[in-house]
């Protein structure tokens, strides 16, 4: 399988229907696949190859679809990088994944000129935006002006079509190694499991494109025939008006973006009563913005995808029936079941595979699990042993296979020989109706080994108090799982761009290590 056997495929069948909206922009499947194989041309003129690593310092832009699609046509691996880095963490990517070709626009150039001048001088540049490029820079609509389309590369689907970079959430961030067999049969995959129809099918690219979640339907939407509408930076309001307007169907957003949502009632109503389907995920969503959600508009059908980027990304999926209608089930709780074609177990420190109930590591394998990591073997040998995919995540399967996500092992606290989940703290502290955010993190204690710190952020124009948070934890929580320290901040806590916070930081932060 090639992820740009779609293109073709469209051509056929509907090749004047629109497969892409951004503004007063509309591209039919014919003009899209003709600009993705003149591009192809104009990026082989350059020197691109099959084998190649291109990367990519865009914000959410057609031009993301359109050079995705035409490294890919040459046999190439996309690269696309989070457009929240530093220079820095944007120069180790680069480097990284050995890309002597970079896509930049305008919103991304003046990270561009922080890279060094070694790296610079290395690189091929190319504008892709609109207006005049700086420096004199090769233009994506002047390639696919000036060339002449060719076919696509066949090759097989080992291999590798895609690079996505970790959020290193817990250190230095990794090249995952995609393929395309991997995202391919994990789209087609997902189509099945989640009920999706070619009609009507107007997709919404409301979260960062360059994530492996909104990427995830970049190849979704073009195998069902659908349209792809670009909202090119995330507003609640600018939601609602896509939503409206171009009669949106499904969508992807991660939980700060629903609760963002949800903080304008009258915004909130234009989304989600006029959105067929929700699809969330990338990181936990507080209990009482689902209950308020399931309350509010029963007839929304959400799903939640539970996953990560060395899986392309979904391994499970909570879907409507599993969140309830009006009040929410038990098992609304969890992260769903394995998707179709996927295997989930749960595991022990040794690998072996624990009893219903019981708490270990979420282990995972089936067709879109990761190749590996980039130039790195060791860590690729580590998280595949065995065949199974080690997702870091600990987490317990019910009698019917629902799986619970209790935290990242690597955020678990050990406080005086008890594990403390810090995602269960965060959702007691969450019922606060004042608190916008929440971090809770283990700090370093002479006696206990780690305590229990929580770092919270008020909604605008609220108040709250460390004995506020205090009392209802002791309401909540066990006393070894309650706070023993508090931190309250006005400035928003630190996000990956899938919209996690950053705990590393916050520890040090708090602790200087």
């Amino acid at each position: 399988m090639n992820t740009t056997e779609s293109l073709s495929t469209n051509l056929q069948r509907i090749p004047e229907n629109i497969a892409i909206i951004q503004g007063s922009l509309h591209l039919s499947w014919s003009e899209l696949h003709d600009h993705v194989a003149n591009l192809a041309a104009g990026l082989q003129h350059l020197g691109v190859k099959d084998g190649d690593h291109v990367a990519t310092l865009l914000g959410n832009t057609y031009r993301n679809i359109e050079s995705t699609y035409a490294v890919q046509w040459l046999g190439a691996a996309i690269v696309p990088i989070n457009i929240r880095w530093s220079a820095p963490e944007v120069e180790f990517a680069i480097e990284d994944c050995e890309s002597t070709v970079l896509l930049v626009d305008k919103q991304n150039w003046p990270t561009v000129e922080k890279l060094s001048d070694r790296l610079r001088t290395k690189l091929t540049l190319i504008w892709a935006d609109d207006g005049s490029p700086p420096a004199n820079l090769d233009t994506l609509d002047g390639l696919i002006a000036s060339h002449q389309p060719i076919l696509a590369k066949e090759v097989a689907g080992s291999t590798v079509s895609s690079i996505f970079y970790t959020g290193g959430t817990t250190g230095r961030s990794k090249g995952v190694l995609l393929s395309h067999d991997n995202q391919m049969s994990h789209s087609i995959a997902f189509i099945a499991d989640c009920g999706l129809a070619a009609s009507g099918s107007n997709y919404l690219h409301a979260a960062p494109m360059f994530h492996i979640a909104d990427s995830l339907f970049t190849h979704v939407v073009s195998l069902l025939g659908g349209t792809h509408i670009i909202l090119p930076q995330f507003t609640p309001r600018g939601v609602a008006q896509m939503v409206t307007e171009h009669r949106v169907s499904f969508t992807v957003l991660v939980p700060t973006m629903i609760q963002m949502i949800m903080a304008e009632p009258a915004v909130a109503d234009d989304v989600f009563n006029n959105l067929n389907r929700l699809f969330y995920g990338a990181s936990p969503m507080p209990e009482t913005i689902t209950k308020q959600i399931l309350k509010h508009y029963p007839d929304l059908d959400m799903t939640q995808c539970y996953g990560q980027t060395e899986s392309s990304p979904v391994l499970t999926l909570l879907k409507s029936d599993g969140h309830g209608k009006g009040e929410p089930l038990p098992q609304a709780k969890s992260a769903g079941r394995a998707m179709m074609g996927t295997e989930i177990r749960i595991a022990d420190e040794d690998d072996q595979i624990l009893a219903t109930g019981e708490t270990g590591e979420v282990i995972a394998r089936g067709p879109q699990v990761m190749r590996g990591y980039w130039k790195r073997e060791a860590e690729t040998e580590k998280a595949l042993r065995g065949g199974w995919l080690h997702t870091g995540d600990a987490g317990f399967m019910d009698e019917q296979g629902f799986v619970y996500i209790v935290d990242r092992i690597k955020d678990m606290i050990i406080s005086g020989g008890e594990n403390v989940y810090s995602v269960e703290v965060e959702q007691a502290i969450y019922e606060l109706p004042s608190v916008a955010q929440c971090a809770v993190i283990g700090l370093p204690h002479d006696k206990w080994g780690e305590t229990v710190h929580a770092v919270v952020v008020p909604k605008p124009s609220h108040e709250i108090t460390e004995e506020q948070i205090t009392t209802h934890c002791k309401v909540l929580l066990a006393d070894y799982k309650q706070p023993r320290s508090i931190t309250i901040r006005t400035e928003a806590l630190p996000l990956s761009g899938a919209g996690k916070i950053l705990k590393r930081e916050l520890r040090t932060e708090l602790t200087g290590a």
